[in-house]
C-alpha cells in the first residue's frame, strides 16, 4: 500500500508539473500573439511555438470552409518535412477523422501503418509524410469550425499533457482570431458611423429628387438642395424648424383645399402610415404650382415613431414628354393600321408581339392566333433556313435585309411575300429590342412571273422542236437531191428517190399547215363553214386519215358508236381535224401493239366523243397545262414524246369555236390518257338504226469503207445509204439501236453514222456502248442529228463521237470526212 501511495504521489506531482508547464506555455503564447492583428500571423506564431515545444516535425492550424466538407491549412510550422499549406477535402484524412472532428473529439493516431482507421486513406498519409498525428477540432455552436494538428513522420506515443496542450492552443488561436475580428468590425463600424452623416448629406444632395424630413410634430428637420431649388428657397435655414404644409401642400391638383390632418406626409409622421401619391400638386414659395409624384415613409427610432421622410419628383417635363409620346403613338398606330402593307413585329426569338390588320389578311390568320405563334411557325419550311441565316446576320451586323419567301396559310395554301426586315433597338442598347418586318403580298406577281417563265420555256422548247422537225424531212430531201445530182441512177432508183422527196415535202407541208392553223385560230381569224353533220361520218373520215399510223405501230383500235343518230352544227373539215389530232396524239404516245379506243355517245342535247389509250400517260403537273400552246412533256433525245406542242392547243380552240368543251384525264405516267370532247347536239328526228352496232374493231398493224448507217427515219437512212453506195462505199442500214449494236459487233464496220434521236436507246448511249466493246471501240463514229445546239455537240463528243453533223447533212463535207478517214486507215479509195 505504501508503494502505491508513493507512486500515486509521484503521479500527482508530475501532473501538477505538467499543468504548471502548460500555463507557462500558454502565457508565452498570449504574450506572443497579443499584439498581432492578422489571423495568419497569429496561427503561424502559435504553430511555431507549439511545434518547437512538443518537438514535432509539423504543426498547422486549419479553417473549415463554408461547405463543411473541406478545410484550409495555414499557420504551418515544419521541421525537416515539406509544408502542406493548402485546401484539402476532410474525407482525404479518413472517415474516422471526419466523424471525430464533427463530434469535437481529438483524433489521435500513433502509427498510420498499423491503425485500421487509416487503412482506406493510407496513401494520402504517406504522400504528406504523416506517420503519427494528433488533431484537435474546435466546435462553435455545434459546428466544426477550425482545428489544430501536429504530425510526425515516425511512429510516436502521444502523451495526455501533449494532447491537452494542443487543445488549449487550438482554442486560444480561435479566440484570439475572433477577438481581433470583432474588434476590427467595431472599429470599422465606428468609422462608418462617423462618416454616415457626411455621406448621407452628400447622397441626398446628389439626387435630383426633392427630399425633406419632418419630426412627429410636422416641423422640418432636414432637406436637400433639390428641395430648395424646386420650391424656390435659397437657404436651408429658411426651412428648418418650419411646418410647411400650409406653404407647399395646401391644395389638391384640382384646386380643392387640402387639410393638414389629411396630408399623407403629416399622417406618416403622426400615425406611421406610408404613402405613394402619383398625381398631386406642390406650390412654390412664390405661389406657383407644379405636378409632383411623391413617396412618404415613417421614421422609427428605438421602437418610437420619430417623424417621416418625403421624396418627390417634378412631373412637368414628364407630362410634356408623355403628351408628345401619346401624340406620336396615335400617329404611328394610325399609320400601322391603315397602311396597305402588312407589318409584323417579333422579339429576338421570332415570337410575334404585334401585327396589323393587313398582315392578318395576308397570312389568313386572326391577330389572337398570330400573337400565340412564332414567325417560324407560319414560314414555309423550305424558306426557313435562308430566313434564319439572314436574321442572324442582321442581328450581328445591324443591317436590314429584304427577302422573298412563302407563308403557309391554315388551309395549307401558300402566299408569296416580300419582307423588308429591320432591327429595333432602344437608344443606347446593344441587344435587339425587337424585329420589324414590312410585308408585301407578291403572290400575283409570282404567278405572272411563273406563267411568263413557263410560256418562255414552252416557246424555247417549241422553237427547238420546230427546228428539229423541219431538219428531219430536210435531211432525206437533201440526200435525195445530192443523189440525183450524181446522174448515175436507174429508173427504179430515180422513182424511189422522187417518192422520198414527195413524202417528206408532204410532211413539211403538214407542219406548216399546223402552224398556220394555230396562228389563225388563236388570233380569232379562223372561220367555220358550218353545216348539219352526222358525227359518225366525221369519225369515219378521221379514222381513215390516221389508219396508216395506227397500222404502222400495230395498234388495236376499238370504235364504239351510239346507235342513236348524232348530228352537230359544225365545220366538217375542222371536226375531222379535231378527231385526227386526238387519234394521232394517242397513237404517238402509245407503244407498239397498244390499245386505242374511240367512243361516241349521244345523250340528250350532247354528243360526247372519247379517245382512250393505254400509252405513257400524263404527269399530274402537266395535265393542267396540256391544252396550252407549246405544252409538252419533258423530251428525250429519241423524240418518242415529240411533236410541236400545238396540236392539243389547236384542238381546244376548234372545240371552243364549236361551242363545245374538251377535258383530259390521266392517272399518271404509264397509265394511259383519256380525252373527252362534248359538243352541242342538233335536234333531228330520231332515226333508229335497224340494229345497234357492236363495237367495231380495226386492227392496225479513197477506198471503199464499210459503213453502218443507223436512223429510225427510214427514208433518211435509205437515201443516205444509197448516196454512200453510189460514192463507192459498202453500206448497211439499221433503224433499231439494239439491232445496230449487235450488227456492229458482228460485222465490225469502219465507220458508224448514228442518228442521236433513236427510240429506246438514243445515239449517245449507243456510241458509249460501241466504245465499250473491244471490237468496235476504235471505229470512227459520226453523229447526224436534228439537235444542233452547242450543248448537243458537247454531249455527243462526251459520249464518244468523233464528228458531229446537223441535219440536213452537207454531202460534200461528209464525203470529204470519209475520204480523210480512209486515208488515215491506209485504204486506197476505189474510183
Amino acid at each position: 500500500m505504501s508503494d502505491l501511495h508513493i507512486l500515486s504521489a509521484s503521479d500527482e506531482e508530475s501532473s501538477l508539473h505538467e499543468e504548471l508547464e502548460k500555463y507557462r506555455f500558454l502565457t508565452r503564447i498570449d504574450d506572443a500573439i497579443r499584439s498581432l492583428v492578422d489571423s495568419a500571423d497569429i496561427t503561424q506564431t502559435a504553430a511555431t511555438l507549439l511545434g518547437q515545444t512538443l518537438e514535432v516535425e509539423r504543426c498547422a492550424y486549419a479553417y473549415v470552409n463554408e461547405d463543411d466538407d473541406s478545410f484550409t491549412l495555414t499557420g504551418n510550422y515544419t521541421n525537416g518535412v515539406p509544408s502542406i499549406v493548402g485546401r484539402y477535402e476532410s474525407a482525404s484524412f479518413g472517415s474516422e477523422f471526419v466523424r471525430l472532428s464533427h463530434l469535437g473529439l481529438p483524433y489521435i493516431v500513433e502509427d498510420t501503418e498499423t491503425d485500421e482507421r487509416v487503412k482506406d486513406v493510407l496513401e494520402a498519409y504517406r504522400q504528406t509524410q504523416i506517420r503519427a498525428v494528433v488533431s484537435i477540432p474546435v466546435l462553435k455552436a455545434g459546428r466544426f469550425r477550425a482545428g489544430m494538428a501536429v504530425h510526425q513522420s515516425t511512429p510516436r506515443r502521444w502523451k495526455d499533457h501533449e494532447v491537452k496542450l494542443l487543445t488549449a492552443v487550438a482554442h486560444r488561436c480561435w479566440e484570439s482570431i475572433e477577438r481581433n475580428r470583432i474588434a476590427l468590425e467595431l472599429r470599422n463600424a465606428e468609422e462608418r458611423i462617423r462618416n454616415s452623416h457626411d455621406y448621407l448629406r452628400l447622397l441626398i444632395n446628389c439626387t435630383e429628387e426633392g427630399f425633406y424630413s419632418i419630426d412627429s410634430e410636422g416641423a422640418t428637420v432636414l432637406c436637400n438642395a433639390a428641395f430648395l431649388k424646386l420650391l424656390g428657397f435659397e437657404r436651408e435655414e429658411e426651412v428648418i424648424g418650419r411646418k410647411l404644409h400650409a406653404l407647399i401642400h395646401h391644395s389638391h391638383s384640382d384646386g380643392s383645399p387640402y387639410s393638414e390632418k389629411d396630408c399623407p406626409i403629416y399622417k406618416a409622421a403622426r400615425d406611421g402610415v406610408s404613402a405613394y401619391v402619383q398625381d398631386e400638386s406642390f406650390f412654390r414659395r412664390d405661389g406657383s404650382s407644379f405636378p409632383v409624384e411623391y413617396r412618404v415613409r415613417p421614421v422609427w427610432r428605438n421602437g418610437r415613431l420619430d417623424g417621416a421622410v418625403c421624396t418627390f419628383v417634378d412631373l412637368t417635363d414628364r407630362r410634356h414628354t408623355e403628351m408628345a409620346l401619346q401624340q406620336s403613338e396615335a400617329h404611328l398606330q394610325s399609320l400601322f393600321e391603315q397602311t396597305a402593307v402588312g407589318i409584323c413585329e417579333t422579339d429576338g426569338t421570332g415570337q410575334i408581339i404585334r401585327v396589323n390588320d393587313r398582315y392578318c389578311e395576308i397570312v389568313a390568320r386572326t391577330r389572337e392566333e398570330l400573337l400565340a405563334r412564332k414567325m417560324q411557325d407560319i414560314t414555309h419550311p423550305d424558306d426557313l433556313p435562308r430566313n434564319l441565316a439572314l436574321l442572324r446576320k442582321a442581328v450581328a451586323t445591324g443591317q436590314p435585309f429584304e427577302l422573298e419567301k412563302r407563308y403557309v396559310r391554315p388551309d395549307g395554301s401558300i402566299v408569296w411575300v416580300n419582307n423588308t426586315v429591320s432591327l429595333i433597338r432602344t437608344p443606347g442598347s446593344q441587344p435587339v429590342h425587337s424585329i420589324l418586318a414590312v410585308t408585301l403580298d407578291i403572290s400575283e406577281r409570282k404567278r405572272v412571273e411563273d406563267a411568263l417563265r413557263q410560256a418562255d420555256q414552252r416557246k424555247d422548247e417549241f422553237l427547238a422542236m420546230l427546228a428539229h422537225e423541219l431538219r428531219n424531212p430536210l435531211a432525206p430531201i437533201g440526200a435525195a437531191g445530192e443523189l440525183l445530182a450524181i446522174g448515175q441512177l436507174d429508173r427504179e432508183r430515180i422513182m424511189q428517190t422522187s417518192a422520198v422527196i414527195s413524202r417528206q415535202v408532204r410532211h413539211m407541208s403538214g407542219l406548216l399547215d399546223d402552224l398556220l392553223d394555230v396562228s389563225r385560230v388563236t388570233r380569232g381569224l379562223a372561220t367555220l363553214d358550218k353545216a348539219d353533220l352526222d358525227v359518225k361520218h366525221v369519225i369515219a373520215d378521221a379514222i381513215e386519215q390516221v389508219r396508216p399510223l395506227i397500222e404502222g405501230k400495230r395498234h388495236r383500235l376499238t370504235v364504239e358508236l351510239d346507235p342513236e343518230p348524232a348530228h352537230v352544227q359544225g365545220d366538217a373539215k375542222r371536226l375531222v381535224q379535231i378527231l385526227t389530232n386526238l387519234l394521232n396524239n394517242a397513237a404517238k404516245y402509245t407503244p407498239e401493239q397498244g390499245s386505242i379506243s374511240l367512243t361516241m355517245r349521244a345523250p340528250d342535247g350532247q354528243v360526247i366523243l372519247e379517245v382512250l389509250d393505254n400509252g405513257i400517260g400524263i404527269t399530274p403537273g402537266l395535265q393542267p397545262h396540256i391544252f396550252d400552246l407549246f405544252a409538252q412533256a419533258e423530251r428525250s433525245p429519241d423524240r418518242s414524246q415529240g411533236g410541236l406542242g400545238i396540236g392539243l392547243a389547236l384542238v381546244k380552240s376548234l372545240v371552243t369555236l364549236h361551242n363545245g368543251t374538251i377535258t383530259c384525264h390521266s392517272a399518271g405516267l404509264g397509265k394511259g390518257s383519256r380525252f373527252t370532247v362534248t359538243l352541242p347536239r342538233q335536234g333531228r328526228p330520231a332515226i333508229r338504226a335497224a340494229q345497234a352496232q357492236d363495237g367495231v374493231q380495226v386492227r392496225a398493224g479513197s477506198s471503199k469503207l464499210r459503213i453502218l448507217v443507223v436512223d429510225d427515219n427510214v427514208d433518211a437512212a435509205q437515201l443516205l445509204g444509197m448516196y454512200l453506195e453510189v460514192a463507192g462505199h459498202e453500206v448497211a442500214v439499221e433503224h433499231d439501236s439494239r439491232q445496230a449494236l449487235i450488227r456492229a459487233g458482228r460485222e465490225l464496220p469502219d465507220v458508224c453514222i448514228l442518228d442521236i434521236g433513236l427510240p429506246e436507246m438514243d445515239g449517245n448511249e449507243l456510241a458509249r456502248r460501241l466504245r465499250a466493246q473491244e471490237g468496235t471501240a476504235k471505229m470512227a463514229l459520226i453523229a447526224v442529228t436534228g439537235y444542233g445546239q452547242e450543248q448537243d455537240r458537247l454531249n455527243a463528243m462526251a459520249a464518244g463521237f468523233n464528228h458531229h453533223f446537223v441535219k440536213p447533212v452537207d454531202a460534200a463535207k461528209l464525203l470529204a470526212l470519209l475520204s480523210d478517214i480512209s486515208k488515215a486507215r491506209g485504204i486506197a479509195l476505189e474510183q
